[in-house]
């Protein structure tokens, strides 16, 4: 470097100084800038110049491009930040969604517990009638009731052993009777202050006294006697093996002291499934259901 400053015989700096000074002494490029120009001498100051010109531009296009990726860094930072807000927000909405959610469902169950009480005080604050036995199940959610009412109890054999021709006690038919007018009314009433309540009401007296009044039809020729039993009517004790045992049950309408038979049961349910309202009213079971 000292020989060419020599040579061109001015003091100021040479190119290669120049270049050393830019680029930095221990750049590779400067290294190579310095071989050649130890190889070819000394070079015009025009070429030098442009050459210098064009590494200053590429060394501002590199400073821009730096500075454009820092930027680039700076939104990329920035966005990943919101992106980290954004997620920290949506996991507490999801926090307090989950502990609403949680309360509600606990107040629900609450509510339910409390109203399950009240209707448990309810039921057990009530002195059973035929009414609050059908309200309780209205309260519970009950809207179709299929009811039966008592039989022609007098006519049944063990009590007709207190008759002295085995007639029906017409004091005890009287109370059944009573008891499905009383039934009848109830559930009129109730029809009126419970919407949407369906019922069948199967007159089980009128069922029993029209087989006890008409049994050929129905293939029955005995409505006294039970068809298993002992002594007077076969109604003096229940059944047991040593019980006496008709030998066509089919044509009996008592099983025992108090219930019918197979055929006798039968009989009943598809009345009460069937029939007409002097036997079922105001509808019947097979109407109650498709109601």
């Amino acid at each position: 470097m000292m020989e060419m400053q020599s040579a061109s015989g001015d003091s100021s700096p040479s190119d290669l100084d120049i270049f050393s000074q830019v680029l930095g002494p221990n750049s590779s490029m400067a290294r190579g800038l310095g071989r050649s120009f130890k190889h070819s001498g000394s070079s015009s100051s025009t070429s030098s110049t442009s050459q210098i010109n064009n590494l200053t531009k590429d060394l501002e296009a590199a400073r821009r491009e730096n500075e454009y990726m820092r930027s680039r860094q700076q939104e990329l930072e920035s966005l990943l930040e919101r992106q980290s807000h954004l997620e920290t927000r949506l996991q507490d909405q999801q926090r307090e969604h989950e502990e609403r959610i949680r309360s509600e469902v606990q107040e629900q169950v609450q509510r339910e517990m409390m109203l399950q009480m009240e209707r448990m005080m309810l039921i057990n604050s009530y002195i059973y009638t035929p009414r609050t036995y059908v309200q309780v199940l209205l309260e519970l959610g009950a809207r179709k009731f299929g009811i039966i009412s008592v039989l022609s109890i007098g006519c049944c054999p063990s009590q007709r052993l207190y008759s002295p021709n085995g007639d029906c006690l017409e004091e005890l038919n009287d109370h059944a009777r009573a008891f499905h007018t009383k039934i009848k009314s109830i559930l009129c009433r109730l029809s009126e202050e419970y919407q949407g309540l369906k019922y069948s009401l199967g007159n089980a007296y009128e069922i029993t006294i029209n087989v006890i009044d008409n049994p050929l039809p129905f293939n029955f020729t005995n409505m006294k006697t039970a068809c298993c039993g002992a002594r007077r009517l076969t109604a003096e004790s229940i059944f047991n093996p040593k019980a006496n045992l008709c030998p066509s049950r089919d044509i009996y309408l008592f099983w025992d002291l108090f219930h019918p038979t197979e055929a006798g049961a039968q009989l009943a349910a598809v009345t009460l499934f069937y029939g007409p309202t002097r036997f079922v009213a105001p509808i019947n079971f097979s109407q109650l259901a498709r109601a």
